[in-house]
C-alpha cells in the first residue's frame, strides 16, 4: 500500500540531526555512547533493542540534558512496535522536557502520527499545527514541515473539511519538490469522500477482471486510471461520505480482496 502510512512507517527524519541538536548538553562520554548506541539500533530496524537501550540510558540519566532526545527515540521505537499508548506517553513527556525547538518539532511530528493512528484527528491537527510552529529553517526542518502539512491534511479530511485539507497539500507538494510525498499529496488534492481500494493493476483487463470478480459477490466495483506515481489501474469499491462508513464497507471487501484498504476519491 503506497499511501500516508507507508510514507511514515520510518517515522524518524534526520537522526543525524536530531543527535546533533542536543551535543551542546555536558551529558560524557559515556552518556554521549549509550544514547548513539540507541540511534543505531533504531537506524538499523531493531526496535525491541531501541527501547531496551533507551529504558537503560532514562534509568542511568534521570535528569540528564538529553532526556527529552532519549524519550522521541523510545517514543518512535515504540510507535513502531505498535505501541501506541507507550509512544504517546514518551512524546509528551518529551515535550515537556524539550529544550530545543528542533526536538519539539520532531516530538510533535511523531505524536501527530500516533494521534492519527489512535483515530485522535483533534490531537494530530494541533500537534501538526506545533510542527510547523517549532521548526526551524534549514533543509531537514523544511522536509519535517512538509511532512507536517501531509499529516495535517490527512487529519483535516478525517474530520470532513476537505477544502482546508487541499491548502495543506498543495504546501506539502510545495515544499517536498518532486517526490513520493509531493506525488501523495497531489493524488489526494479535491478528495471529497471515501472509498475501498481493491487492487492496483498494471493493465486495464487485469483490473476489469478483478472488478467483475466483486461485483459478482454483490460489491459495487469501478475501475480508476492512476498515473501518480506510475500509470496503473487501480479497483475500488463504494464512495462514502464519511471515514467509518468506508471503514465497514472494508471489512466485507477483505473477505475477498484481503490486502484491501480505505482511500480518498473524488
Amino acid at each position: 500500500m503506497m499511501s500516508a502510512n507507508c510514507v511514515f512507517s520510518v517515522i524518524c527524519l534526520a537522526l543525524a540531526g536530531l543527535l546533533s541538536a542536543g551535543c551542546q548538553g555536558a551529558l560524557g562520554p559515556q552518556g554521549v555512547a549509550a544514547l548513539t548506541s540507541g540511534y543505531q539500533a533504531y537506524q538499523a530496524g531493531d526496535n525491541e533493542l531501541t527501547v531496551r537501550k533507551m529504558d537503560d540510558f532514562l534509568r542511568d540519566y534521570p535528569k540528564g540534558p538529553r532526556r527529552d532526545e532519549a524519550l522521541v527515540l523510545r517514543g518512535m521505537a515504540r510507535y513502531n512496535l505498535k505501541d501506541l499508548g507507550g509512544a504517546k506517553s514518551d512524546l509528551q513527556e518529551a515535550l515537556a522536557a524539550a529544550r530545543w525547538s528542533s526536538t519539539r518539532a520532531k516530538a510533535f511530528y511523531n505524536l501527530a502520527n500516533v494521534a492519527y493512528d489512535m483515530n485522535d484527528m483533534p490531537l494530530a491537527v494541533e500537534s501538526c499545527r506545533q510542527v510547523v510552529a517549532a521548526a526551524g529553517g534549514d533543509a531537514q526542518a523544511v522536509q519535517l514541515v512538509a511532512q507536517a502539512h501531509y499529516r495535517l491534511g490527512t487529519a483535516l479530511q478525517r474530520q470532513g473539511k476537505w477544502t482546508e485539507a487541499d491548502a495543506h497539500f498543495h504546501r506539502a507538494g510545495h515544499l517536498a519538490g518532486d517526490s513520493d510525498l509531493a506525488h501523495l499529496a497531489a493524488g489526494r488534492v479535491n478528495c471529497r469522500a471515501w472509498s475501498v481500494q481493491a487492487g492496483a493493476y498494471g493493465s486495464k483487463a487485469s483490473a476489469d477482471a478483478a472488478a467483475a470478480r466483486l461485483r459478482q459477490n454483490s460489491l459495487g466495483a469501478d475501475v480508476k486510471a492512476d498515473r501518480l506515481p506510475t500509470p496503473r489501474y487501480i479497483v475500488q469499491v463504494g464512495r462514502f461520505e464519511t471515514f467509518e462508513m468506508a471503514d465497514q464497507a472494508l471489512r466485507e471487501v477483505k473477505k475477498l480482496q484481503d490486502d484491501a484498504f480505505v482511500v480518498t476519491t473524488e
